[in-house]
């Protein structure tokens, strides 16, 4: 008899677990990976090892993150949706970031990369999509907001620069503006066209996160305060997800836990963006004077031959000419050209110089721009006048004004809204 409650026990012990069971231990595991690299990602952009702002009381994220991530990369995939983010200023690193998960199979893509697409499913805007508008009670939550930090902001300079002081008594003028404009608001039957702006949402901003969150935040306590913890710091943990990309890529760390916390205030890629021209295929959108100009072209050469637009490519050992039109249909790395000059010379020498510039660049000659390196910074946030983290990238010698990442469908009409219009 004991004999057999021992076998007994041994098979209840090893009984094997329900489809449910399993979903769920699996669930779990995926919820705590990607809670764990959020942290991570705040870890880095603090240089801070004890910041651990999400825990297991978050993990019903999970949902909103796996559908997002699965959104990213067919954005990255779409042939329609021009790839530019919000809430960064590393326009050349992300471009070169998106190429390179967008040139990936999904079963291919590691667990950052993913993590990095669903920011792209928050942060890219899809044109095709009508921009949503806030409501009323979301635009005087907006106003009360403003309201509270340019409070905060008052009683700053009020200690550090005094009561009398021309900056303290302008801050002040501020909140009775906006104390105005919250009455008007409220009171008034049309829409002050100054007040407008107040029902624009901005991904980055905290208030309008929750705004978009709302149907999910409404859920429980729960569920707001992980959303609210999510909307306050996205920003921060996009960059911080961008900076383990390229920690990974360009310091040839396999693992995420091997970069350092604390010790790695900056990446030098220094990356030599001619060499980067031929090697990968990017392309150059010109200046709109370069278009038209007569220094643009060799003799034979037409100026906008029957308005075909063309962009510059790597051809051979050179850097040409290449119509929109003629190039294979697939994504690609775009630099939109911006080549300095003097203003006090004439258009023409103005004209000249930049064609010189130019044709240096193609050539070798002179300075090279570079991308020098990608580095933890802080910055004032213009909103709140509060310090933040930040990262930034630095282009020595630049050339360049803007990056993306695009199909070659969508060059013909961004070159015709963006250059000429």
């Amino acid at each position: 008899m004991g004999k057999n409650k021992t076998k007994n026990k041994t098979k209840n012990k090893t009984k094997k677990k329900t489809k449910k069971q399993k979903l769920v231990i699996h669930n779990r595991t995926e919820a705590r990976k990607y809670i764990e690299l959020m942290n991570r990602a705040l870890k880095h952009m603090h240089s801070d090892i004890s910041v651990n702002l999400f825990d297991k009381e978050d993990y019903h994220l999970l949902s909103y993150l796996k559908t997002g991530i699965k959104k990213g990369y067919k954005i990255l995939k779409d042939k329609n949706i021009i790839k530019e983010t919000e809430c960064h200023m590393l326009c050349m690193t992300v471009s070169i970031l998106n190429d390179i998960i967008g040139s990936k199979t999904f079963e291919k893509l590691n667990d950052v990369e993913k993590l990095y697409l669903f920011f792209i499913s928050y942060l890219v805007t899809d044109v095709n999509i009508p921009k949503q508008q806030a409501d009323l009670v979301h635009a005087i939550k907006k106003l009360d907001m403003i309201i509270k930090r340019q409070r905060l902001r008052y009683d700053r300079y009020k200690i550090e620069k005094g009561e009398t002081h021309k900056e303290t008594r302008r801050s002040l003028a501020t909140i009775d503006k906006y104390i105005e404009s919250k009455r008007k608001l409220i009171s008034s039957s049309t829409l002050d066209d100054k007040l407008k702006y107040l029902f624009n949402l901005d991904v980055c901003d905290t208030i309008d996160c929750m705004f978009l969150q709302k149907y999910k935040m409404n859920k429980g306590v729960k569920f707001d305060k992980s959303y609210s913890k999510l909307c306050q710091n996205i920003p921060e943990i996009f960059k911080g997800i961008i900076w383990l990309n390229m920690c990974i890529i360009l310091t040839r760390n396999k693992s995420i836990y091997n970069i350092s916390i604390m010790n790695l205030p900056k990446i030098e890629p220094k990356i030599d963006i001619r060499r980067a021209v031929y090697k990968n295929d990017i392309l150059i959108i010109p200046m709109q004077q370069m278009y038209i100009s007569k220094l643009t072209y060799t003799e034979g050469e037409s100026i906008l031959d029957s308005g075909e637009l063309w962009v510059y490519r790597a051809q051979g050992l050179t850097i040409e000419k290449v119509l929109v039109k003629s190039l294979e249909r697939k994504h690609y790395v775009v630099a939109m050209l911006y080549l300095p000059a003097d203003y006090t010379l004439s258009k023409d020498k103005v004209e000249e110089e930049r064609n010189n510039l130019f044709n240096n660049f193609v050539e070798g000659v002179g300075p090279k721009p570079v991308l020098t390196t990608i580095y933890k910074s802080e910055r004032k946030n213009r909103k709140t006048g509060l310090k933040e983290r930040d990262i930034c990238e630095t282009i020595d010698n630049s050339i360049t004004q803007h990056w993306l990442y695009m199909h070659q469908s969508r060059l013909d009409t961004f070159i015709k809204e963006n250059i000429f219009s």
